[in-house]
């Protein structure tokens, strides 16, 4: 769907219900309250029952594709000390910091994929001269980061081909890998959702309304009407359902 055929569809609806007292918007106006559903509408598919994604937004083939142009992957080779004995810190991605106010290109959002590298070798594996262990990563609370490191059950490690490395998300955008000591962290690769480009219906309309997927458009036209109506007493004439559908 088109910045046009969105604003042609909203007026359109919104006359069929509205009357001269239903609320008029400018493109301008509807451009924040599009880019505020499109985010909030994106946050509910991320996590409609629980904060992992796989019960997430991959739970289906539509909510794969609605979200699937927010995912974006990295890999890090480099580090810097971190605050805790044995760790390292990993800056995660905001180009709204590092490039300028607008550009929303790369902002990290959600983690849906992580994978540690060690500088082990994996000796499970005969002769093996290329292959390194993959340490689980355990995501910790900070409360409970103490009683972790010490607790033998907990603790990062490496035995063989197995291990654990454990991570906290600290200030300044920053991802906490901490190890025993007896390894290292040799690369971090992260899987993320990435926030989503603000909605600008004031220009280039022949382009298309959200990155997200073609289905999501329609969602996301019927939800910011419901919206508009909502606050307004036109809301009985026009109601549109806007929890998510089992897909």
């Amino acid at each position: 769907m088109t910045k046009q055929e969105f604003l042609d569809g909203f007026y359109v609806q919104s006359d069929e219900v509205g009357d001269l007292s239903s609320p008029g918007y400018t493109p301008a106006e509807l451009s924040i309250i599009v880019s505020k559903i499109q985010e909030d509408l994106a946050v509910t598919k991320y996590s409609p029952k629980s904060n992992r994604l796989q019960e997430g937004f991959e739970e289906t083939e539509k909510r794969i594709q609605d979200l699937g142009e927010l995912v974006k992957y990295k890999s890090y080779t480099t580090f810097t000390t971190g605050f805790f004995d044995n760790s390292v810190e990993i800056v995660l991605p905001n180009t709204l910091i590092t490039v300028g106010p607008t550009d929303f290109s790369d902002v990290y959002w959600f983690t849906i994929f992580e994978e540690v590298r060690s500088n082990i070798l994996d000796c499970t594996i005969p002769d093996n001269t290329t292959r390194y262990v993959k340490p689980e990563i355990s995501d910790v609370a900070h409360g409970s980061l103490l009683v972790a490191l010490r607790d033998p059950f907990r603790k990062p490690y490496i035995k063989a081909n197995k291990g654990k490395v454990l991570r906290v998300r600290t200030e300044g955008r920053k991802h906490l890998l901490i190890t025993d000591g007896s390894f290292n962290v040799t690369e971090y690769m992260l899987g993320y959702v990435k926030k989503p480009q603000p909605i600008d219906l004031t220009t280039t309309l022949t382009t298309q309304v959200s990155e997200l997927s073609d289905p999501f458009h329609r969602e996301l036209l019927d939800a910011t009407i419901n919206y508009c109506f909502r606050i307004t007493d036109q809301a009985q004439k026009f109601q549109i359902d806007t929890t998510i559908p089992k897909e």
